[in-house]
């Protein structure tokens, strides 16, 4: 059982002119630990922690939405998240079992650009760029699956009445494991195309996802080493 928790949130909107708004905004939220996290045992890899206390977050994030043209947009974001009592799963060195325990805080800041071209009525451009530095506020280290660098691309061009053509780029930076070792960058390409009007009833639609076969992957957690395998 848990204690009520009060979530505030608050937002601030400035309109400097037609073309530039800025916003400030603040949340607060916490997360519960679920049955896994706090009761789940095995004998052999795990053991409960019934004591676990719901994680927190606060955060704050300045927004500035600036209009070019009226066919080009763009944005700038600078956030910080600031995480309390972060669930991870650990493991034990007395006794070698993985067990979930509220870490030390933990924070999240960065910076995300963005823009949309609409370059004539039927291609249209999406651009995106964060940077985020994740770190444990005990010891300065990153924390281990997060991306410094991640980079998405939009292009769309519509045949009028016929088909409708996306490619998705997308790439990020390696990601720390639980090993202190990284997982190399990757770029991922995908491929949507969609009929339009092709019938009353309904439409097609083929989606090809890493167009290119590249290889890539994402780090697993403790539960996920070779003896946590069942």
């Amino acid at each position: 059982d848990y204690n009520l928790s009060f979530s505030p949130r608050f937002a601030t909107v400035f309109h400097f002119n037609n073309s530039s708004t800025f916003k400030l905004l603040y949340s607060n939220a916490f997360r519960k630990p679920d049955i896994f996290e706090a009761y789940y045992a095995d004998r052999d890899v795990s053991k409960a922690n019934p004591d676990l206390m719901p994680e927190k977050l606060n955060t704050v994030e300045g927004i500035w939405n600036y209009n070019m043209s009226e066919r080009v947009q763009s944005s700038i974001s600078i956030f910080y998240n600031h995480f309390v009592d972060l669930i991870n799963d650990k493991v034990d060195p007395a006794d070698s079992l993985i067990q979930f325990l509220n870490s030390a805080h933990a924070g999240i800041a960065g910076i995300e650009l963005g823009a949309l071209a609409q370059v004539s009525k039927n291609i249209r451009f999406n651009f995106g760029y964060s940077f985020q530095k994740t770190s444990h506020h005990s010891d300065d280290y990153s924390i281990y699956n997060s991306p410094k660098h991640v980079l998405k691309g939009l292009f769309n061009y519509q045949v009028p009445n016929v088909l409708n053509l996306s490619v998705e780029m997308y790439h990020e930076s390696g990601r720390m494991t639980i090993y202190d070792s990284n997982t190399s960058s990757f770029f991922l390409t995908n491929l949507t195309l969609n009929t339009l009007n092709f019938s009353q009833h309904f439409n097609l639609s083929l989606r090809m996802i890493n167009l290119f076969n590249a290889e890539y992957e994402y780090p697993g957690g403790y539960e996920l080493i070779q003896r946590g395998i069942r």
